[in-house]
């Protein structure tokens, strides 16, 4: 197996409630809600890195050989992203009838240098350090009693 860090895969929500629902729970439990699901996504953010070093420290016992990928590969995805990437995405957009790709994917990369910044020096395996980001920058911003009740 070659590794070859493909970067983040973003699917948008793991947690979703439709309008009724969350205006049907109290302010409290609003709060309970969003405070679980901060700690919850990099709880198993975490558990599935941990996994996947497991898996990865026993594959030779499985007759798995692991490779770092050679400097022509990682440059054949470097390329491919930096080339190939923003017209797919025109692209996309075009077929999807989508206005505004341009900025749109303008502010996705904002926002993800942002966060790189963010968690620069964060160590990755410190869950509390993780929360806390999660909670400084997102999730404690949301005003419970007015986010998703109109």
């Amino acid at each position: 197996m070659t590794l070859l860090d493909l970067g983040q895969y973003f699917a948008g929500w793991q947690y979703a409630m439709n309008q009724p629902a969350w205006s049907g729970l109290s302010e409290a439990n609003r709060q309970l809600l969003v405070d679980s699901i901060s700690d919850n996504l990099v709880t198993m953010t975490t558990a599935f890195e941990q996994s996947v070093d497991e898996a990865l420290a026993e594959a030779g016992d499985h007759g798995v050989t692991i490779h770092e990928p050679g400097e022509d590969l990682q440059a054949s995805l470097d390329s491919f992203v930096a080339e190939q990437v923003a017209p797919m995405a025109a692209e996309v957009a075009g077929r999807l009838n989508v206005e505004g790709a341009e900025d749109l994917i303008a502010r996705f990369n904002a926002v993800y240098e942002k966060w790189e910044g963010l968690l620069a020096d964060v160590d990755r395996s410190d869950t509390a350090a993780l929360q806390k980001v999660f909670k400084d920058e997102i999730y404690g911003k949301v005003d419970v009693a007015s986010y998703g009740v109109n």
